[in-house]
């Protein structure tokens, strides 16, 4: 059993084929019935349609790399303003980017004090095992 990526919750992974292509699934167990609920996580390959309309990869829960695509959508992004024309759009566009980018920088701050905060819990905890000794 693992942790479903959608749900957060145990799972068994199940591969199914349908229509030629194999799809990824988490099978739970609800309740002492046992009644069967499935989350969807995706295609195994990869949504090929949808990659075609931009170069966003587009994978299943499992296999997505979340600072990869945030990378590549930011790529996309600024070509898609290097291509306009219209000043008030790219205006417009640089004000959303800014907002973006702060919110990008409170993330990364909440992150690391995250980090931190469990790292000092962990010298904590370390330094209670030595003094039992």
């Amino acid at each position: 059993m693992d942790v479903c990526p959608r749900c957060g919750l145990m799972g068994t992974r199940s591969v199914e084929k349908r229509n030629g292509r194999f799809y990824v699934y988490y099978v739970h167990y609800v309740g002492k019935s046992g009644k069967l609920r499935k989350c969807y996580i995706g295609p195994v390959e990869g949504y090929r349609y949808v990659e075609k309309l931009h170069s966003l990869a587009l994978d299943n829960l499992e296999d997505v790399d979340y600072i990869a695509v945030a990378l590549n959508a930011l790529h996309c992004f600024a070509n898609m303003f290097m291509r306009l024309r219209d000043n008030s759009m790219k205006k417009e566009m640089v004000e959303r980017f800014a907002l973006f980018l702060e919110n990008a920088v409170k993330m990364y701050e909440m992150l690391k004090n995250e980090l931190d905060d469990e790292k000092k819990t962990d010298e904590e905890n370390d330094r209670k095992v030595f003094k039992l000794d």
